[in-house]
């Protein structure tokens, strides 16, 4: 198979302690750069508090923007949610099978 298609991965297994060799099909690697803060998910989700889910009121008082930050938190996951399907499809890596 060509690199691109097939990558190795070396694993510790839990269970021996022992290092494995897994061969994964259709795998990408994906090497984020040094500094990356969109793909760090607490700059994420700091940035959707910040853009999307907090309002002008929020920012009127510290306590108000506490008790703002605090109940997104509180209902992220059911109120609140970040889809990072796009993520994966941004930067993918090809390798030249030279």
């Amino acid at each position: 198979m060509a690199l691109s298609t097939v990558a190795k991965l070396s694993m510790i297994d839990k269970r021996s302690g022992k290092t494995r060799m897994c061969t994964a099909p259709a795998t990408r690697l994906f090497f984020p750069p040094a500094y990356s803060p969109h793909l760090n998910p607490i700059e994420i989700l700091w940035r959707m508090m910040k853009y999307r889910w907090l309002t002008k009121v929020d920012y009127l008082s510290w306590s108000r923007l506490k008790k703002a930050i605090f109940a997104i938190i509180k209902a992220f996951g059911q109120d609140y949610c970040i889809d990072f399907t796009n993520l994966q499809t941004k930067n993918p890596v090809s390798f030249n099978s030279a």
